[in-house]
């Protein structure tokens, strides 16, 4: 961009300024002379054309529209068409959703989101032992075909815009989805939406994982394949990096494991025949935008930019809608704290900012208090009402990629897909993302950048109101919205009448042929459309492919083992971290349980969806002296008081049961009364823990 006799005088400029900033700053109490990001970039205080010595306009920029796309993917961008406003929705029951439903169409909404509950996530029906106290806390109940019939009653299909959130059990969903089409008389053709179906984010992230990686990535593969053919405007897969970064993973991290994950998605397709061109343009894509602003801007910009050298030159993509990353941007819950709530949307609107400027196609802004599993109205239309303010009010969409061009944003960005790339390489050099899995080298990682920014926080490195710093000063009780008491058992009625009135000879055939398809080499959607059409439920179809495939369980030696105890500390202590009910969140768990390991503590980790029963069992095996339980959906009043129960019939009362997550106060104390020594809220120091139990055990 500049001729080298400029470039050099400026570096010898720049070296004189820096002697004369050093100098400058040496005397004053907030000046760094060496700043890095989470990411280990380091960010120097001036940038200037030198950086940019080696920059290519045309190569790295280009215009918006065109290819690389790190300007945009559109000419117009936000001069055309503002992006588009997404927020979650999930009631506990489908009547519910479907009455929100028609609010929004009401209000000239189109775009219908639904979250499920965990059990519908992970295969269950609502009346298995591992759905107690679950059943539509986080979420929608879908059982059956008959109940997604009362989500969308009244709504034809081809006048909305579906966003269907689910990955493990995603065939199934989509099944579902179809056969309600076919039921409203409309062609599959004219069906509009996405479906999430990355079920790789789910070993290393959610936890939401049901069958081992290669078979799940088998069944994503059979759903793209599936909705290329017969549903063309459908989106069947939207890669996330949103959830690998709420995980705790850093900006780098969460945008080489992301595009890791879709590597093996489109290499995955094109090995069962499918032409790249045609399907990859259906790819869409959900990533964080976080707390580090302009880190935040680059990796947007370095995604849209890496994805497209990848399609094109790895893949060999000629079409430039095959090139171009689509992505979806949600703002991070995970920077939000209890205290102070109101600031939470001081920090939603800053990350909000971001994803506009990166030039979003689709924006959720998290409601201020979504530390709880369902945020209240008030919450969530202040969120919404957030990107009506962007888009209105401040001129954000007047200009293109406005922050292109800037030396300190495009020497980010640069340094962002430089770290990415070499990051991927690794992954490909232990045998690609599957076989990184399953020796656990993406969730190690993640696990060492989630506890490195824990000890930054609490080493006050990185302040942060209401985690560090004014602490105290505001301390909203914790509550979790109240559901419907009845909720449960009238789905668990409606599940009974079902099973009872269905046409039982219908359904064992068609669960036949699903066993015998999920056995063959050919796409499964076929059996699993038959089977939704019979009534067949999500736990039984999930069940055969069960049986079939097998069950996934995360190694604990992957995650946590035993560490070595400093000399001189006296007795071992034993503790178990444990993770109840089929909450897949494990972020928290495993900062604590690393936390302990520091300090010399002999620390297991149970792995993801655990019954009381198998948390004792595991107990008595280890024989510690500690059992802590993290959970944060909801479900701490059913799966928690069982644990001290059933130590004591087995005659651990000794073992210390303390626990941690989403806890309303009110519950508080019932569940001391049965034997919980002691809550820790979300936010509390590790040293308090560590403290806690040094002086007990």
């Amino acid at each position: 961009m500049f001729e080298q006799k400029t470039i050099k005088r400026l570096r010898v400029k720049k070296r004189r300024w820096k002697r004369v900033l050093a100098a400058h700053g040496r005397n004053k109490p907030f000046y760094r002379e060496h700043v890095k990001t989470a990411s280990d970039i380091t960010i120097d205080p001036l940038y200037t054309p030198a950086d940019l010595a080696d920059f290519s306009y045309e190569e790295e920029l280009g215009f918006p529209g065109e290819y690389p796309f790190t300007r945009g993917i559109t000419p117009s961008m936000y001069r055309g068409r503002p992006w588009r406003v997404r927020q979650s929705l999930g009631l506990g029951s489908a009547s519910e959703q479907n009455k929100r439903f028609h609010e929004l169409l009401a209000n000239g909404v189109n775009i219908l989101p639904v979250a499920f509950d965990l059990p519908t996530q992970l295969g269950y029906d609502s009346d298995h032992p591992m759905a107690y106290g679950e059943v539509g806390r986080v979420g929608v109940a879908i059982d059956s075909l008959a109940d997604m019939e009362t989500l969308f009653a009244g709504i034809p299909l081809d006048q909305a815009i579906t966003i269907l959130i689910v990955s493990a059990p995603a065939p199934v969903i989509m099944a579902m989805y179809f056969v309600l089409a076919e039921k409203q008389g409309v062609s599959w053709q004219k069906l509009y939406g996405i479906i999430q179906n990355d079920i790789l984010k789910e070993y290393v992230a959610s936890g939401n994982y049901i069958f081992p990686p290669k078979h799940s990535l088998r069944l994503v593969t059979d759903l793209i394949a599936f909705c290329t053919e017969h549903a063309p405007q459908w989106h069947p897969i939207a890669v996330s990096g949103y959830h690998i970064r709420e995980s705790g993973a850093n900006a780098v991290q969460e945008l080489a494991f992301t595009l890791a994950n879709a590597i093996t998605y489109v290499a995955a397709a094109q090995e069962a025949g499918l032409q790249v061109d045609t399907f990859a343009a259906k790819i869409r894509f959900h990533l964080s935008s976080h707390a580090y602003f302009f880190e935040e801007v680059a990796k947007l910009r370095a995604a849209r930019r890496l994805w497209a050298k990848i399609m094109k030159n790895r893949f060999g993509a000629m079409n430039p809608e095959a090139q171009k990353m689509r992505m979806h941007v949600e703002t991070a819950g995970s920077t939000l704290t209890e205290s102070f709530p109101d600031l939470n949307a001081i920090r939603v609107a800053y990350q909000a900012l971001v994803a506009v400027l990166a030039g979003a196609q689709s924006l959720q802004t998290t409601p201020r208090d979504s530390m709880s599993p369902l945020p209240n109205v008030q919450a969530e239309l202040v969120a919404r009402y957030t990107q009506e303010l962007l888009a209105n009010e401040i001129g954000i969409m007047n200009s293109i990629d406005p922050l292109g061009g800037s030396y300190y944003v495009e020497s980010l960005t640069n340094e962002i897909e430089k770290k990415a790339t070499a990051l991927i390489a690794k992954i490909e050099e232990l045998g690609g993302t599957v076989s990184s899995i399953e020796n656990g080298f993406i969730q190690q990682e993640i696990e060492r950048s989630s506890f490195d920014c824990q000890k930054r926080i609490e080493n006050k490195e990185l302040l942060v109101i209401g985690r560090n710093t004014h602490l105290g000063e505001q301390q909203p009780p914790r509550y979790l919205p109240e559901m419907n008491p009845l909720f449960a058992e009238q789905q668990l009625t409606a599940l009974k009448k079902l099973k009872k009135e269905r046409d039982q000879k219908k359904v064992a055939a068609a669960l036949l042929e699903l066993r015998k398809a999920a056995q063959s080499p050919d796409n499964i959607m076929p059996a699993i459309l038959n089977a939704v059409r019979a009534y067949a439920t999500i736990g039984e179809i999930c069940g055969i492919l069960r049986k079939v495939y097998g069950e996934y369980h995360c190694p604990c030696s992957n995650i946590t083992g035993e560490g070595e105890r400093p000399k001189n500390t006296g007795q071992e202590v034993r503790v178990l971290i444990a993770k109840a009910g089929l909450d897949g969140h494990d972020r928290g768990a495993k900062v604590v349980a690393n936390a302990l390991r520091e300090v010399g503590m002999t620390v297991f980790y149970t792995g993801l969806h655990q019954s009381p029963e198998d948390i004792v069992s595991f107990a008595l095996e280890k024989k510690v002296h500690v059992v802590g339980v993290s959970t944060l959906c909801g479900a701490h009043m059913q799966v928690l008081p069982a644990i001290p129960l059933l130590l004591r019939e087995k005659g651990a009362e000794n073992v210390l049961v303390i626990a941690g997550g989403v806890i309303p106060e009110k519950d508080i104390p019932h569940l001391k009364s049965v034997g919980i020594a002691n809550i820790f809220p979300p936010g509390t120091h590790t040293n308090e823990i560590v403290k806690y139990i040094r002086e007990r055990v």
